[in-house]
C-alpha cells in the first residue's frame, strides 16, 4: 500500500513539474512535448527515461488522401524510445539524450542531458546532451517535402561542437523505427528496387530518396526519406534492416543481407533505417552539422487493373551542383488473372531524356495476379539548360488482356540561385590630434539573392590583409543561413587600421552549398600616418574629476623593428596614475612583445622608464602604451613626452616630431 502512494505521488509531481515547465499547449495527452502542423506532428520524449527520443506521426496528411490522418510515421506511443541515435567519440559509443533501460540503446554510454527538449519560436524542438567534451544539440523542425511540396517533413539536425582542447574523432548513427499507420514491417522503395530484406547502401550508391508504403491498391500512409539535398547531409552509409538487430547493436550490430526484416529474436516483421555517418576528426572549438529528413511522400496513384503510382519532386533546380533528378515509378497488378504483354513507358517532353536507371520504354511481358514492380530513372536536360516552365511527366502501362492506366505529375522548373555582392568601407580617413579618423571603422557587406530559389547554408568571410584586424568580438565568419529569392541580408564588421599606408585591399568571400563560391573586393585607401611619437585621450569625455581617464602613447609610421624609450611628465594636481598598460601595438598575434612597464609615484609628476622593442612587427603604428588617470580636479594642464629615444633595427635613431597634449579639465 505504501509502495503505491509513493508511486502516485511521484506520478503527481512529475504532471505538476511538466505544467510548470513547458507551455501546456505543448504538452500532448501521453506527456510528451509536441509540435504540429496540419500534415505532421513532431513528439519527443521528456523523461527522465529516453529524454530526447522523437517519434512522427500524421495529422491532417495528404490532402488528397483521407487514409493517413493520425496514424505514425515512427512508432512511438505511448512515449518514444524505439528511434535513437549514437554519438561515436574516439572509438566509445554514446547514445543521445536519457538513459534507457529498455532494449533500444542500452548497451550504449551516456552523457549529461545539458539543455531539455524545449520549442523554441514555436517552430523547433531542441534538445542538448554533454558528452565529455563534446556538445550534441538535436533540432527537429518542420521542412517542405521533395515531392509534396508541403511542409509535411521533419528535419532532423543534430549540431556536434568539440569543447575540448584536442581533436576528437567523431561519428553519427540515425536509427529511425518506421511505422506506416499499423504496418511496422512495410518494405522500404529504393530506386527501381523492393528492399524486403538486409540491406547497405554505400556513398555513390545512396539515391536522393528513398520512399515507404506497403499497397499501391489501398496505401495507409505513404513516407519518404531524403538523403541528397543541399540542405542535406548526404551520409556515407544507409542499412535497411529489421529495428530488433539496430536496438541490440548501438554502433555495429547483426547485419546478414538477404534476412527478412523479422524482428531478432522475434517473429514479427519490423523494418527500420539506419543513417551512418563516418567518424572523421572535428578540431578543438569546431561544429559539425549531420542533416536529414523523413516525412510523407509524394506518390501519384492512379487505381486500376494495372494501377499505377508516380513519383517525383515537386520543383527541380538545374545548377552547377544539381543536374538532373529522380523519377520512380510503381506498378499492380489488381487482375485476378496473370496480365500479358505488359509494357512500361516514360514520356518527357522535348528537351529532357533518361540519362541512368530503367529504360524509357519497357516490354515487361507477364505480370502474375497481384505482381508488383517499380522503375526509377534519372532524368536531365538534354542540351543547354531551359528557361523556368512546368514539365509533364507520364507514365503508361499497358497489358493486352486488360485496359492500360496513365499517371501524371507536373514538375516545376526553377533557376537557380544567383549571390550578388557588395562590400563597402569608409571613403575617406582624417587625422585629428595625430590619429586617424574613424579608427576603428565599419565595413559593410550585403547579399542579394538575386536568382529564383533559395540558397542553402550561405556564409560570408570578411578576409583582410596586414595592417588591418577585426575588433573582437566581431568574428571573421558569419552564417547567413537560406536565402530566400530577391532576399537581402546586411552586416556589418569593425575593423582597426594599424597604420600600414596605401591602397589596402580587403575581400568577403560568399559561399552556399548550391551557388559557386563567389567573392567581391574593396579598395581602402589609407592615408600616411604622421611620422613621430603623440599623446592623445582614448576617451575625452571621461575627463572629468572622479573618473578614470585613459591617455595613449601613439606611435606613428616608423617603418620594421624599433627600440624605443620615453619618460612623461604630467600635471600632479590634477591627475593621478593608477595603472600602465602595454598597447596593441606591443602584441604580436597570441605572443606580447617587449615591454617595461614602470613604477611611479602617483604624486610625482613624471614617470620614468617606458621602454620597448617591436621587433617581430612589419609595422610601427599605433598605440604603445596606456596610462590610465584619476582624474582629480578641475583645470588646465599638458602631458608631455620628455627623453624619447626611438631607433631602428640598426640603432640608427628616428628624427621625430613629438607630439604633446594639452587638455583642459572642466
Amino acid at each position: 500500500m505504501a509502495k503505491t502512494w509513493l508511486i502516485c505521488l511521484l506520478v503527481l509531481l512529475t504532471a505538476c513539474g511538466l505544467a510548470i515547465a513547458y507551455p501546456q499547449e505543448y504538452i500532448d495527452g501521453e506527456g510528451n512535448l509536441r509540435l504540429e502542423n496540419e500534415y505532421i506532428a513532431i513528439f519527443v520524449n521528456l523523461g527522465p527515461e529516453n529524454e530526447g527520443r522523437f517519434a512522427l506521426d500524421v495529422t491532417g496528411g495528404n490532402p488528397e488522401h483521407d487514409g493517413d490522418n493520425n496514424k505514425p510515421l515512427i512508432y512511438g506511443h505511448p512515449r518514444p524510445w524505439t528511434s535513437y541515435t549514437t554519438v561515436r567519440i574516439d572509438g566509445q559509443n554514446y547514445v543521445f539524450g536519457g538513459e534507457t533501460s529498455q532494449r533500444a540503446g542500452r548497451g550504449g554510454e551516456y552523457g549529461e542531458v545539458t539543455r531539455e527538449p524545449q520549442v523554441v519560436d514555436g517552430e523547433k524542438i531542441i534538445t542538448e546532451t554533454r558528452m565529455g567534451d563534446v556538445v550534441v544539440t538535436q533540432e527537429l523542425s518542420f521542412i517542405e517535402s521533395t515531392t509534396t511540396g508541403f511542409p509535411d517533413t521533419a528535419q532532423i539536425r543534430y549540431n556536434v561542437t568539440n569543447e575540448g582542447n584536442v581533436e576528437k574523432r567523431i561519428g553519427l548513427r540515425v536509427v529511425l523505427d518506421t511505422m506506416l499507420g499499423p504496418n511496422d514491417g512495410a518494405p522500404f522503395r529504393v530506386r527501381d528496387q523492393e528492399v524486403l530484406q538486409d540491406r547497405v547502401l554505400i556513398r555513390d550508391d545512396i539515391p536522393e530518396y528513398w520512399q515507404a508504403f506497403d499497397s499501391l491498391e489501398e496505401p495507409v500512409v505513404m513516407a519518404q526519406g531524403d538523403l541528397r539535398g543541399p540542405e542535406l547531409t548526404p551520409p556515407d552509409e544507409v542499412y535497411m534492416t529489421n529495428w530488433g538487430s539496430l536496438a541490440d547493436g548501438v554502433w555495429d550490430f547483426n547485419f546478414r543481407p538477404g534476412r527478412e526484416f523479422y524482428r531478432e529474436g522475434e517473429f514479427e516483421l519490423d523494418s527500420a533505417i539506419a543513417l551512418y555517418w563516418t567518424p572523421e576528426w572535428l578540431a578543438p572549438g569546431e561544429t559539425r552539422s549531420y542533416v536529414t529528413s523523413y516525412g510523407l511522400a509524394g506518390i501519384d496513384i492512379v487505381p486500376g487493373l494495372l494501377s499505377v503510382g508516380l513519383s517525383a519532386p515537386a520543383r527541380v533546380i538545374f545548377d552547377d551542383f544539381t543536374q538532373s533528378f529522380q523519377v520512380m515509378a510503381y506498378m499492380q497488378n489488381n487482375l485476378d488473372v496473370t496480365a500479358r504483354d505488359v509494357e512500361v513507358a516514360l514520356d518527357l517532353p522535348a528537351g529532357y531524356e533518361v540519362i541512368e536507371g530503367s529504360q524509357r520504354y519497357t516490354r515487361v511481358g507477364e505480370l502474375e495476379a497481384g505482381g508488383r514492380m517499380q522503375f526509377a530513372w534519372q532524368v536531365a536536360p538534354s542540351g543547354d539548360l531551359i528557361d523556368p516552365e512546368m514539365l509533364n511527366i507520364q507514365v503508361r502501362a499497358d497489358a493486352s488482356n486488360t485496359d492500360g492506366t496513365r499517371a501524371t505529375r507536373q514538375v516545376e522548373v526553377l533557376p537557380p540561385a544567383a549571390l550578388e555582392l557588395h562590400l563597402e568601407g569608409p571613403s575617406d580617413f582624417s587625422f585629428i590630434h595625430h590619429a586617424m579618423q574613424p579608427n576603428p571603422f565599419p565595413v559593410y557587406g550585403r547579399v542579394i539573392n538575386t536568382g529564383g530559389s533559395p540558397a542553402y547554408g550561405v556564409q560570408a568571410v570578411l578576409a583582410l590583409p596586414p595592417g588591418l584586424s577585426l575588433v573582437r568580438p566581431d568574428q571573421e565568419h558569419l552564417e547567413l543561413g537560406i536565402l530566400d529569392p530577391e532576399e537581402v541580408v546586411e552586416f556589418r564588421w569593425l575593423v582597426r587600421s594599424h597604420g600600414r599606408p596605401g591602397e589596402i585591399p580587403m575581400a568577403m568571400e560568399v559561399s552556399s552549398r548550391n551557388t559557386r563560391d563567389n567573392s567581391v573586393v574593396e579598395i581602402l585607401d589609407i592615408p600616411e600616418w604622421p611620422q613621430g611619437v603623440y599623446l592623445k585621450w582614448d576617451d575625452p569625455e571621461r575627463l572629468k574629476p572622479g573618473r578614470v581617464a585613459t591617455a595613449l602613447v601613439v606611435l606613428g609610421n616608423l617603418g620594421d623593428g624599433v627600440d624605443f624609450e620615453f619618460d612623461l611628465e604630467y600635471p600632479a594636481d590634477l591627475l593621478k596614475p593608477v595603472y600602465i598598460s602595454r598597447g596593441q601595438l606591443m602584441v604580436s598575434g597570441e605572443d606580447l612583445l617587449e615591454f617595461t612597464r614602470p613604477e611611479f609615484d602617483p604624486d610625482s609628476g613624471v614617470i620614468t622608464g617606458f621602454a620597448g622593442d617591436l621587433m617581430g612587427k612589419d609595422y610601427g603604428s599605433g598605440v604603445l602604451a596606456r596610462i590610465h588617470f584619476l582624474v582629480r580636479d578641475i583645470g588646465e594642464g599638458t602631458l608631455e613626452l620628455k627623453n624619447v629615444k626611438v631607433s631602428d633595427i640598426y640603432g640608427a635613431p628616428f628624427d621625430l616630431g613629438i607630439g604633446d597634449l594639452q587638455f583642459n579639465i572642466e
